[in-house]
């Protein structure tokens, strides 16, 4: 299962979602980062979308599969990027993750790569590390809570805060990065703690704050001095559709959230709610999302839900092993990572519920040092 989040720990001690102290606090994984294909429309992000009907996807086959990852046929290597042996590779160059921290988010194009990560050193906090298109290392950005990744593949935008000795105090910065040119535009926020970028789309960064555990909707157009203020959420806003029709909230407070829902942005229809499975991605075609289990003793499944309906589509389980990271591949496939002895990365198509090895399985004695990485922009 993701064991990351957009938000959880970034919204901290605003009776939104606890996790850890923000410094502490991973970023995530969906609707962003390196390029997919995808047959999906975007709409200006910085203004409500028209409500537009949604084509169910086609299927074929029981809703629900079991597996058996060991017994599964080779197919064709991840094109999303992956770890293994503290090197990314799939997708791009493959590069050398310096230190120890654990990768939580990772923003891929032909120019660069982004890879967050959590500290594990004595300092601890978080750190953001760039790459040209070579794979070679070009800075280390420290106290980064937040990393997104636009669904073209072509920008990115994370959150850096100010710190003293005690942790996070008021006072951060979003910066928007054209990944083609690698030039980066600072937006100042000095009175804001916490802040999270959720959308972009031609030249504009939507991204959410919270005050006097209030939550705010921002647009930003890249190069203003200042953001403008769209909406005040009743519910925590946590991901939001590449095509930018239709909006994640988030309901409850708490480690544990209660439910999830699909609101559609044109009019704010809540199109539906679901309290056993959490929203961790979009599809590139912002037809279905990928969830895991609120659960967290039923860690071996994960399941597709219709945007339009929130109808069941196809739920994989794997029995007694644990899915350690879920990510879309593109529109009809999903990638986990199985964590047993022997881990390995399986590729399953939507349409047809059929499964495959995309990974040989390996032994290895840290976890964490092969698996499927989720990419800037997605949820817990």
């Amino acid at each position: 299962m993701n064991r990351t989040s957009r938000v959880s720990g970034v919204l901290a001690a605003v009776g939104i979602v606890v996790a850890a102290a923000l410094i502490g606090a991973t970023a995530a994984a969906l609707t962003g980062g390196s390029e997919r294909k995808s047959s999906g429309t975007v709409a200006p992000i910085g203004e409500t979308p028209s409500a537009k009907p949604s084509t169910p996807p086609k299927v074929t086959g029981p809703a629900s599969v079991k597996l058996n990852p060991a017994k599964l046929k080779s197919g064709a290597a991840p094109s999303a990027p992956y770890l293994l042996n503290r090197k990314l590779v799939g997708d791009g160059p493959t590069v050398a993750i310096p230190g120890d921290g654990t990768v939580t988010a990772v923003v891929r194009s032909k120019a660069r790569t982004l890879v967050l990560l959590d500290l594990t050193d004595p300092s601890g906090g978080t750190e953001l590390v760039s790459y040209d298109g070579a794979g070679k290392q070009l800075r280390r950005i420290p106290d980064v809570s937040d990393l997104y990744g636009s669904p073209d593949g072509r920008s990115a935008a994370w959150v850096q805060h100010t710190v003293d000795e005690k942790g996070p105090v008021p006072g951060a910065t979003l910066t928007f990065s054209d990944l083609a040119t690698g030039r980066n535009t600072v937006l100042d926020l000095p009175k804001d703690l916490i802040v999270v970028p959720i959308g972009i789309q031609d030249g504009v960064v939507l991204f959410v704050t919270a005050v006097k555990q209030a939550m705010q909707l921002h647009s930003w157009k890249v190069g203003d001095a200042t953001a403008t203020l769209i909406d005040k959420p009743t519910e925590e806003p946590i991901l939001l559709s590449p095509d930018q029709r239709s909006l994640v909230e988030r309901l409850g407070e708490g480690v544990i959230p209660d439910c999830d829902q699909l609101v559609n942005r044109a009019d704010g229809t809540k199109l539906w709610q679901n309290c056993s499975w959490l929203v961790r991605e979009f599809s590139p075609d912002s037809r279905t999302v990928l969830t895991a289990p609120k659960n967290i003793t039923q860690e071996d499944r994960v399941a597709i839900f219709d945007v339009a309906t929130g109808k069941l589509i196809r739920q994989w389980t794997v029995g007694t092993e644990a899915l350690e990271a879920t990510i879309y591949e593109d529109d009809d496939h999903v990638l986990f990572t199985v964590a047993a002895d022997d881990r390995r990365i399986v590729r399953c198509t939507i349409s047809d519920g059929t499964c495959e090895q995309a990974t040989k399985p390996v032994g290895i004695e840290n976890f964490e040092d092969y698996e499927v990485l989720p990419r800037g922009g997605a949820s817990a």
